[in-house]
C-alpha cells in the first residue's frame, strides 16, 4: 500500500470518531446547557482517545512518504469526500438542534460547534499538506 493511503485511513478514523463524539456532545448540550464544561471535558477526552491511531498512521505515513509512487489526486479526493460526509453529519446535527433550542442552549451549541469544527478539520489538513508534498510517479 502506498504511504499516502495511511493519511486517508487516518482521516477516515479521525473524522468518523470526532464526528460521532461531536454529535453526542451537541445532543448533550441541547438537553442540559448548564453542563457545558463537563460535556467539553468529555469531548476532549474522547477526541484524544480517537486520535491515537490516526496520529500513529500519520507518523508512519510521513516516515515512508518518499516511497510514494502514486498520483496524489485520488487520495485528495477521498480525503475531501470523507471530510464532507463526516463534517456534514455534524453540521446537520447542529442545525437540527438549533431549531428546537432556547436562547441559552443556542449560544452554548454555537460555542461547542465552533470548538468541534477545528477538531474535525485537523487531520484532513494534515493529509492534504502531506499529499501535496509528494510528486507521485
Amino acid at each position: 500500500m502506498d504511504p499516502i493511503y495511511f493519511f486517508v485511513i487516518a482521516v477516515l478514523i479521525a473524522t468518523g470518531g470526532i464526528s460521532f463524539i461531536s454529535r453526542k456532545a451537541l445532543h448533550d448540550v441541547a438537553q442540559k446547557p448548564g453542563n457545558l464544561q463537563s460535556i467539553q471535558t468529555k469531548l476532549f477526552i474522547g477526541v484524544a482517545l480517537v486520535e491515537v491511531i490516526p496520529i500513529v498512521l500519520v507518523v508512519f505515513g510521513f516516515i515512508n512518504l518518499e516511497q510514494s509512487t502514486i498520483n496524489p489526486v485520488t487520495p485528495l479526493i477521498l480525503v475531501a469526500i470523507i471530510t464532507v460526509i463526516n463534517g456534514g453529519h455534524v453540521f446537520k446535527t447542529y442545525l437540527s438542534l438549533m431549531g428546537d433550542a432556547d436562547k441559552q442552549a443556542k449560544e452554548k451549541l454555537r460555542m461547542l460547534f465552533m470548538v468541534c469544527l477545528p477538531l474535525l478539520m485537523a487531520f484532513p489538513i494534515i493529509a492534504g499538506v502531506a499529499t501535496m508534498t509528494t510528486t507521485g510517479s
